[in-house]
């Protein structure tokens, strides 16, 4: 289901570099420090898009103090999840590049000057193979550097898809910052059609990765605190809440990226054992299902209950 925008004749602006992308639900206690991270960017090019999904908190009315920036879009929708925002949101950009920024995270103040210098460098707009450029995050609390390096070649930096930071490398990069062609990710949606608030971002970022790699570099482009209320200090209770979303998103790898592409074992059975768990979980059976049961499979259910205590 695409989502089709009714823009106004009179909001028509010309193309610029970047697009920022802020999805928020009352998140009217922080969502600012976020959109000044972005307005206060030493590289002016930009725009950005604030998806408003739902909120009943002040948000509207924080946002009302922008409404004479150019710059700024101010987009409210009913409460449909995160994923939902950021169609609305894609479909609205206008940069050449588009990037995600959660409300309760800050861009360094030169992110988008970095990104558009290293675009233009290694003249990335052209390079058909390559989809963006991803850096790395610093944890606000203790000001480390989330997860492992890159190693960078001699060309200045590393070559790599989703699918290879998802699936084929034993580093962990942690949480990362990238952009993205907005040409490209207007060719994808996050389905609406499915009763939960949240489908993982890499359902459509590993079909991306498919077809294109990304130019990843080890310089800090955005600054992250992990709220008590945000996804990552609650990831198990907001999975069981949002069971339909995750067991979609497996469901997708299982059928599509694996048989697409070269993933290796450990990975696939990793896959199939957060599908059997979320398959558990969906005692009405409501919920996307694998049409064709592998080998691998088979054994990961058959060894399900060994695996789990080893994950535990």
């Amino acid at each position: 289901m695409r989502i089709r925008l009714n823009q106004n004749k009179n909001d028509r602006r010309k193309e610029m570099f970047m697009s920022v992308c802020i999805p928020t639900y009352n998140r009217d206690y922080i969502l600012e420090r976020a959109v000044c991270s972005v307005l206060n960017q030493t590289e002016k090019d930009l725009e950005l898009i604030v998806v408003d999904d739902g909120s009943t908190d002040s948000t509207r009315s924080l946002m009302e103090k922008y409404k004479h920036d150019s710059r700024v879009k101010y987009c409210y929708k009913d409460n449909g999840g995160k994923h939902t925002a950021l169609n609305r949101g894609i479909q609205t950009a206008r940069g050449d590049f588009f990037l995600i920024l959660d409300s309760d995270d800050m861009l360094a103040p030169n992110c988008i000057e970095r990104m558009k210098n290293i675009c233009m460098k290694y003249n990335l707009r052209k390079k058909k193979n390559i989809c963006g450029v991803l850096g790395k995050c610093q944890n606000m609390s203790n000001g480390q550097i989330l997860g492992s390096t890159f190693e960078i070649g001699e060309d200045g930096y590393k070559e790599m898809s989703y699918i290879d930071l998802h699936f084929r490398n034993k580093k962990q990069y942690g949480d990362c910052c990238e952009c993205v062609k907005t040409s490209l990710l207007k060719e994808f949606y996050w389905p609406e059609d499915i009763d939960t608030k949240f489908i993982p971002e890499s359902y459509v970022f590993d079909q991306i990765g498919l077809k294109y790699s990304l130019c990843c570099v080890n310089e800090i482009f955005e600054i992250k605190e992990y709220q008590e209320d945000g996804i990552t200090k609650n990831n198990l209770e907001f999975a069981r809440r949002n069971n339909l979303g995750f067991l979609y998103n497996y469901v997708n790898k299982i059928e599509d990226i694996f048989k697409k592409s070269k993933i290796p074992l450990k990975k696939k059975i990793s896959i199939w054992r957060l599908y059997w768990n979320a398959v558990k979980l969906d005692s009405e059976v409501v919920g996307a299902r694998v049409k064709r049961l592998s080998f691998i499979g088979i054994i990961t259910y058959l060894a399900l209950p060994i695996l789990n205590r080893m994950k535990s």
